[in-house]
C-alpha cells in the first residue's frame, strides 16, 4: 500500500478509495451529516434505556457486590462521598450507561452513509470485504500489552493503585469476570463510534475534497482531539498525536479495525488495572514526563500496524485486505 507522505496522495490509499461521486454531492454531505447526527441520538437514546433496565437486572443479580452512593444532594461534599466505591458492578454499570449513547453513531454512520451514498455500510469501516474481527483482536492484545509496560513504569515511578478492578481482592472472581467481559464490550463499542465518525466518515469526506495526505490526517486529528473537550494543552497534544497515529493506522491497515482495537485497549487497559473515574484526576495537569510516556504508547500503535503488516506469521494470522 503506497502512501506519499510529503505531498500529494499519488494513488488513494484502500479505506479512502472507498468514496465515489455522491460523495461530492454538497447536499448529500449535509444531509448526510445531519442524518448520522441525529440517527446516533435517537439509536444512542434506545441502546442507554435497554442497557439501563440490563444493568438494573445485573444489579438485582448481584446484590451484596452493589454499594450505594452517599452524596449529598446539596452543599459542600467530600471527593469520597463524590466518588465512592461502588463495587465492580456498579463500576459496570455506569461504563455501560456511559458507553451507551455514543455507540448508537457505530450504527447510525454506516446506516445513514449507505442509504444516502449507496454504497456498502461496512466501507465506512473497511476496504476490505468483510469486517475483519481478528485485526480489531490484533490491536486489542498488541497494545494492551505495549500499554501495560507503560503502566508498570508509571506504576514504578508514581505508585501503583491501591484497588486495581481485576486485581481486587475483596470481589469475587464471577463479578470481576462479569466486570471484565461488560467493560470488553461497552468500551470497543464506544471505541468504534468515535473511530467510524472521525477516522470513518470524517476522514473519507475529507479526501473527497483535498489529496493532501497532511490536510487529511491533521483536520481529523484536530476533530478528534476537539471531542475530548479537554483544557489541558498536554493532554491535548497527546490527543492530537493518537489522531494522527489512529488516521495513519486506518490508511495503511486499509480499515478501522486494527485502529478500533487500539483505541479500545487503551481505555480498557484504564478501566482494568487503574482507578475509573477518579475525582482528584478531573482538574490534574498532565506533567512533561506523562506527556512523553504517552506519546511514547501512542506511536508505537503505530509501529505495531506496521509489524502486523510486514511480519509474514502474523499477516497470515490477522488476513489484512491487499495493499
Amino acid at each position: 500500500m503506497h502512501i506519499d507522505t510529503w505531498t500529494n496522495l499519488s494513488v488513494a490509499p484502500a479505506f479512502l478509495a472507498q468514496t465515489g461521486t455522491r460523495d461530492r454531492e454538497p447536499w448529500r454531505v449535509l444531509a448526510l451529516a445531519a442524518l448520522w447526527l441525529v440517527g446516533g441520538l435517537v439509536i444512542g437514546a434506545l441502546i442507554f434505556f435497554t442497557v439501563m433496565s440490563f444493568s438494573d437486572e445485573l444489579s438485582r443479580q448481584f446484590p451484596t457486590a452493589v454499594r450505594g452512593l452517599r452524596a449529598a444532594p446539596l452543599g459542600r461534599v467530600s471527593v469520597s462521598q463524590v466518588a465512592p466505591d461502588i463495587g465492580l458492578i456498579g463500576e459496570a454499570r455506569r461504563i455501560l450507561l456511559l458507553a451507551a449513547g455514543p455507540a448508537g453513531f457505530a450504527i447510525s454512520v454506516p446506516l445513514a452513509g449507505f442509504y444516502l451514498m449507496h454504497r456498502p455500510a461496512r466501507s465506512w469501516f473497511t476496504a476490505a470485504e468483510h469486517f475483519r474481527w481478528k485485526m480489531l483482536a490484533a490491536g486489542l492484545v498488541l497494545f494492551s500489552a505495549v500499554t501495560g509496560l507503560a503502566m508498570l513504569a508509571d506504576g514504578a515511578i508514581h505508585g501503583f493503585p491501591k484497588s486495581a478492578p481485576l486485581l481486587r481482592t475483596d470481589e469475587s472472581l464471577a463479578v470481576r469476570m462479569v466486570y471484565f467481559g461488560l467493560t470488553l464490550v461497552a468500551v470497543t463499542a464506544a471505541a468504534s463510534a468515535e473511530e467510524v465518525i472521525t477516522r470513518g466518515w470524517m476522514m473519507q469526506q475529507t479526501s473527497v475534497f483535498t489529496r493532501n495526505l497532511a490536510v487529511i490526517v491533521c483536520v481529523n486529528a484536530a476533530a478528534f482531539s476537539m471531542l475530548h473537550l479537554d483544557p489541558d494543552p498536554r493532554r491535548n497534544l497527546a490527543l492530537f498525536v493518537s489522531g494522527v497515529c489512529l488516521s495513519l493506522i486506518a490508511l495503511r491497515t486499509g480499515g478501522l479495525e486494527f485502529g478500533i482495537g487500539v483505541h479500545a485497549a487503551n481505555n480498557l487497559m484504564l478501566v482494568w488495572f487503574s482507578t475509573p473515574f477518579r475525582v482528584e484526576d478531573l482538574g490534574g495537569r498532565m506533567n512533561l514526563t506523562d506527556l512523553i510516556i504517552q506519546l511514547s504508547v501512542t506511536v508505537s500503535g503505530l509501529g505495531l500496524a506496521e509489524l502486523v503488516l510486514r511480519w509474514p506469521a502474523l499477516r497470515r494470522v490477522v488476513a489484512p485486505a491487499p495493499a
